[in-house]
């Protein structure tokens, strides 16, 4: 496929629909690819008769990886199994650091559009039970939002835990609950931060 495709436009592809249903709640197979030089355990996906994928699951950035794919024809030469070991051969079957980059870019952007639709919600439950939200943005960056309401003015209140957030987006994350400027707070509205918390607040006229 040409470099540029994009993961729906694959969808309907039979090793992507066994990619999907056989690799979403787990990262294993009862079969590996063996032997390779690498040494990277290299799982077989299977889809029918014909269709064989090779995945690998980074345990560090808990992404699997489709690393291979070819038609299984037993004995052929151009079968699966050999064309994945000259793969490996070749050092062109694990992802490479450019892979990675488009994986973190293509994350991120997923994680800030998801942002951007989560916060207005997450503000407007938050105004309406008057108690501390606790979220996972994006899926991913653990956040605790808080409202008070005094005369005309609103304070949003924000706190992150320090080992669930990424602090590149932290300033993403403040600027889709408000684009004004936020500051530094040192608790939040009910309750004094835990060790492992960092917290802003914005405060502007109420809407």
């Amino acid at each position: 496929m040409p470099a540029g495709v994009t993961f729906e436009e694959l969808r309907n592809h039979e090793i992507i629909k066994a990619l999907i249903s056989d690799r979403s709640d787990r990262t294993e197979n009862t079969r590996q690819v063996s032997p390779l030089t690498s040494g990277q355990p290299i799982w077989v996906l299977s889809r029918g008769h014909d269709h064989r994928g090779g995945t690998f699951f980074d345990e560090q950035e808990r992404v699997v990886w489709l690393v291979a794919y070819r038609r299984h024809r037993s004995g052929s030469e151009d079968d699966f199994f050999p064309y994945c070991k000259e793969l490996d051969r070749k050092d062109r079957l694990l992802p490479t650091a450019q892979d990675y980059e488009r994986m973190v870019r293509d994350r991120d952007g997923r994680i800030v559009r998801s942002i951007v639709i989560e916060a207005p919600l997450i503000l407007k439950e938050a105004r309406r039970q008057g108690t501390e939200q606790r979220a996972m943005l994006g899926g991913k960056q653990g956040a605790c939002i808080a409202i008070e309401a005094v005369d005309d003015l609103e304070a949003i209140t924000i706190a992150f835990k320090v080992s669930t957030i990424d602090f590149d987006l932290v300033p993403i994350v403040l600027a889709a609950f408000h684009d004004g400027a936020w500051e530094s707070s040192e608790r939040m509205p009910s309750r004094r931060l835990d060790p492992d918390e960092i917290a802003f607040i914005h405060i502007h006229e109420s809407e």
